[in-house]
């Protein structure tokens, strides 16, 4: 009996020693039988876009910090994406954003207008303002010097009344203030370090003051004066801001601020002839000399402003 459970045990520990022993070859060949295999992940081509770095808005003209080249993918693809390579960065500085772009929006043709071509003066223009052109030269434009982008006063210079000996009084008159130059002739920017003489100006002004330049030209010579760069000038500020008597209704634009009398009667529509008459009222002959106190053979110097005249 004791010999059959001491035989039995040792077949059962050989068993267990040899099922033991077998397992690990098998572990073994399977792990030697193992390749290991290399996934390949699917990479998709991009190529370099044109961006909009932040949000573009309308009527803004564009600088090279406001836009930037962004790896995009090449599946579908548009055409209309200006794409490295194929297109410069150069070719839309100084356009101007036609419609409102968000922050990583890629840049099309559709969305600019580059200067000279259809529509571009409109959509520099802010919402509600006009681009009116008026004559100069280069005395009459600081030598040059002012360039798309300053600010300017406008000074008319006519003749308000004729003298009874056949000779004119010329009159100066700071007609507006404070009015934003958008182009020299034909150009929305000036060379660095260039001074650029042109023929013609073109400024921001209402509606209302396209009109009242439009009958300046008619009546004398315009003359453009550079305003400083972060000067503030007291009396532009103060018409601007006062709030209009009671009764009355001005129209205040901090691109043209009220001046004199003569601005108030073109803003309330009168016509050439009805200007002439209100002139001619204060600078008469007779009139200057009861103001000034003096006869017909002095070389006094009158300054005429409205209703106001200075020796």
């Amino acid at each position: 009996m004791v010999v059959r459970v001491v035989v039995l045990l040792g077949l059962a520990l050989l068993i267990g020693v040899g099922t033991v022993i077998f397992a690990q070859n098998w572990i073994a060949e399977q792990r030697e039988g193992l390749v290991p295999v290399e996934i390949e992940v699917a990479t998709t081509p991009e190529r370099m876009v044109l961006v909009t770095r932040t949000n573009l808005p309308r009527g803004l003209i564009v600088r090279p910090e406001n836009l930037a080249w962004q790896a995009w993918p090449t599946d579908n693809l548009p055409q209309s994406y200006a794409v490295q390579g194929a297109r410069d960065i150069q070719e839309f500085i100084g356009s101007v954003v036609r419609v409102e772009m968000a922050a990583g929006e890629p840049v099309t043709d559709v969305k600019m207008v580059k200067p000279g071509e259809r529509g571009f003066m409109a959509a520099v223009l802010k919402p509600g303002m006009r681009a009116v052109s008026v004559p100069i030269s280069d005395t009459r434009a600081s030598a040059g010097f002012i360039s798309p982008g300053d600010r300017v006063d406008v000074i008319l210079t006519h003749e308000p009344g004729g003298g009874g000996d056949g000779r004119g009084r010329m009159v100066s008159e700071t007609i507006f203030k404070d009015v934003l130059v958008l182009a020299i002739d034909q150009a929305l920017a000036t060379p660095e370090g260039q001074a650029r003489i042109g023929k013609t100006a073109t400024l921001e002004v209402t509606p209302r003051l396209a009109e009242a330049f439009t009958l300046m030209t008619q009546l004398g010579t315009i003359t453009l004066v550079l305003r400083p760069l972060e000067a503030v000038d007291q009396e532009s500020l103060i018409a601007t801001l006062e709030e209009p008597s009671k009764g009355e209704t001005e129209e205040k634009t901090p691109s043209a601020a009220y001046v004199d009398p003569t601005q108030n009667l073109l803003l309330e529509g009168e016509d050439e002839h009805a200007i002439r008459r209100q002139a001619q009222t204060f600078t008469s002959p007779r009139d200057v000399s009861a103001l000034i106190g003096g006869g017909g053979g002095g070389g006094a110097v009158v300054i005429i402003r409205g209703n106001g005249v200075q020796r």
